[in-house]
């Protein structure tokens, strides 16, 4: 028993050592490292920046505040304590703060310039619309930051020539949204792709668990398999030698609105995977899975006993899945979307920037939930833990 433990720890140790820092530093030594991030202004003037979103989701939210935590910390803006009072996913109440109380001698967050696709496609047809025409015709915006996987694919286009860097999409390769992971196809356009995130994972939770039946909910679509990196889900599914039960979102409710029942959906998906598979991989289904909904989802899993574990992050966890990568991933994140405007800034085209992101892997874990399903976990598990939550 000694041994084995011994060798699920030393296997998780080797998961993390694979992401180590100093393999982005290396990587991005060969592509856009000539240009600088030091703070310009625009010929004396501010930079001008606008920002799209797929819809209200806290994944989007998070990776916005990090985003400006990360100019923070390369000084185009001066030092700010963001406010707490915003809902978790909201924000456009983090933009319109940021347009009137940020302090920047450098950038500007324009309060007009803040869209919301709301997850619908009636609503997303006349968003990517008025953007289009907004950075076409009002010279206005100097660099678009969009996140969410529709939302790039609206803006990864040469219907428009506005600098675009897009965020928090599950593979933007896979999605479509750029050419490949070494080039996005458009001089304008930026996309990051974290090659080893699902893999890093899904091998931590197999490592720890050795499941045989993991459960997956998504909608079996294009957006659909790429939002819950399903290529990559069945690829480690493969190597591993474990079989995936899957719940297709489609099928759940068929024929209604689907912002109406994104989160019923959700809930009756994993209903039925809860008596089905022996593990379960809770994936980014935006609208559908949310935190306030999360014990929800959780209360079948966790009644039968099953080990869970977030595809979108800690504060998952801290509202009950079993366990995820850590927070500090999402500080990695911004200081890389950071990066990546202030080199725009400073005359670089997107395209010339590196698109690759690593990030070394840390675990969260919520030992309530962990109680809950009769799991002990290891002194080991609990030394490789970077948020704890009780």
């Amino acid at each position: 028993m000694f041994d084995r433990v011994k060798l699920s720890f030393c296997l998780l140790i080797l998961i993390c050592l694979t992401l180590l820092p100093t393999a982005p530093l290396a990587a991005q030594a060969s592509k856009g490292d000539r240009f600088s991030t030091s703070p310009m202004t625009k010929n004396g003037e501010k930079w001008r920046i606008g920002y799209l979103e797929s819809g209200t989701y806290n994944n989007y939210y998070k990776s916005l505040k990090a985003t400006v935590e990360g100019l923070i910390t390369l000084k185009w803006m001066a030092p700010a304590q963001l406010p707490e009072k915003f809902e978790p996913d909201d924000a456009k109440g983090l933009w319109l703060w940021l347009s009137t109380h940020a302090k920047s001698d450098y950038i500007q967050f324009v309060s007009d310039a803040y869209w919301n696709e709301q997850f619908e496609e009636e609503v997303r047809a006349q968003v990517r619309g008025d953007v289009i025409t907004r950075l076409n015709t009002g010279h206005d915006i100097d660099l678009l930051l969009v996140m969410g996987t529709k939302a790039g694919l609206d803006m990864a286009t040469n219907d428009h020539a506005v600098p675009t860097v897009i965020g928090s999409t599950t593979n933007a390769f896979a999605a479509g949204i750029i050419k490949s992971v070494d080039d996005s196809g458009f001089d304008h356009v930026h996309a990051m792709v974290d090659l080893k995130l699902h893999e890093v994972q899904l091998k931590t939770f197999y490592d720890t668990f050795k499941f045989k039946r993991l459960g997956v909910a998504y909608r079996d679509s294009d957006v659909g398999r790429s939002t819950a990196g399903i290529d990559s889900v069945e690829k480690i599914a493969q190597e591993l030698g474990f079989d995936l039960v899957p719940c297709d979102l489609n099928t759940i409710i068929p024929g209604t609105k689907e912002h109406e029942k994104k989160k019923e959906k959700s809930v009756k998906c994993y209903q039925q995977l809860a008596s089905k598979a022996d593990a379960v991989y809770i994936t980014r289904y935006a609208g559908g899975v949310t935190l306030d909904n999360i014990p929800d989802i959780m209360a079948p899993l966790n009644r039968a006993g099953l080990p869970t574990f977030s595809q979108a992050g800690a504060e998952e966890v801290a509202e009950g899945v079993l366990m995820s990568l850590a927070m500090s991933r999402f500080r990695a994140i911004g200081k890389f979307y950071a990066q990546t405007m202030a080199k725009v800034f400073n005359g670089a085209k997107p395209r010339q920037l590196n698109q690759k992101f690593e990030q070394p892997a840390r675990i969260a874990i919520n030992l309530h939930t962990a109680l809950e399903i009769g799991y002990d976990p290891s002194i080991e598990i609990l030394a490789v833990a970077d948020e704890i939550y009780e």
